[in-house]
């Protein structure tokens, strides 16, 4: 089987740490991380603005992944960091795990590259069923908005597990130009917003301010990653109370019905995916 370029490491994790809160929330994830990275950040949570030389890939096959899949049978298979769409290897290992196995197939792309790079990711989207959208605060004025609500909205036709995250480094208005962008498509489509707080100094009651902010325009905002409850957990669009009850990256309890709904009022979410079973610890160990 072909060799898949540029991966770092494959780690076994909690979905939420990817970070995703709607896509088989307390499962676990196989990660596979991607570096060189063509944007080079200046402060990069995926590690993935590493070069060759700075990180000692995988030799890793198809075949390694497959086996992976077959050992710990995850609910997801991801494909995150460095923009992996343009990976040789990636297309063909999406395609083996469509082939082989029932479960999920994701990919992180960053929105500033959705137009640049639209060939290579509309060849590998076909293939997968989840997309982590990533937006960087500095990268605000620089997207072409309504080219972005075009091509979310073309995932949410094509029935694709979509998601956000936005990373803040800084700039607390970025997140509001960004989210004011979109609103009707967060709001009617209740995609989540992951927020990932990273180089900066806000306070615990900041953070919940900002985040707080989007609840109330009927948002499903959270940040997955952060140790306070009230922060990291999802809350009912509806009725206020948590739906899904998080802690630094890992679900504590899950208030949603098998039916999708929430157990307080009733609210039903659609884009809700459940897990093949519920992970109740934190979990994250490099396999490779």
């Amino acid at each position: 089987m072909a060799l898949m370029s540029s991966v770092a490491s494959v780690s076994l994790v909690n979905i939420e740490k990817i970070p995703l809160s709607f896509c088989c929330s307390g499962g676990i994830a196989i990660v596979i991380n991607f570096i060189e990275c063509p944007l080079s950040c200046a402060i990069c949570p995926w590690e993935a603005n590493l070069d060759a030389k700075s990180s000692q890939l995988l030799n890793i096959s198809l075949y390694n992944i497959v086996e992976l899949v077959n050992k710990y049978n995850p609910d997801l298979v991801m494909l995150h960091g460095g923009e992996p769409y343009k990976k040789s290897g990636v297309e063909e290992l999406v395609k083996e795990l469509n082939r082989l196995h029932k479960l999920h197939i994701g990919i992180k792309i960053n929105g500033i590259l959705l137009e640049n790079e639209k060939t290579y990711i509309n060849q590998i989207i076909r293939h997968v069923d989840v997309v982590l959208i990533e937006i960087i605060d500095y990268q605000i004025n620089s997207i072409d908005y309504e080219k972005l609500s075009s091509f979310l909205s073309s995932l949410v036709q094509e029935e694709k597990h979509l998601e956000i995250v936005f990373i803040m480094t800084s700039n607390e208005q970025s997140i509001d130009m960004f989210a004011k962008s979109i609103e009707n498509l967060l709001t009617s489509q209740k995609i989540p917003l992951n927020i990932l707080f990273i180089g900066n100094d806000l306070s615990i009651d900041e953070k919940l301010n900002i985040i707080d902010r989007y609840r109330k325009k009927g948002i499903v905002a959270q940040a997955p990653l952060e140790s306070v409850v009230e922060i990291a957990s999802t809350f009912c669009v509806s009725c206020r109370n948590p739906i899904i009850v998080r802690q630094g990256g890992y679900m504590l309890r899950l208030n949603i019905k098998s039916d999708k709904t929430c157990k307080y009022c009733g609210y039903k979410y659609n884009v809700f995916k459940f897990p093949k079973r519920v992970t109740r610890m934190p979990l994250a160990m490099q396999i490779m």
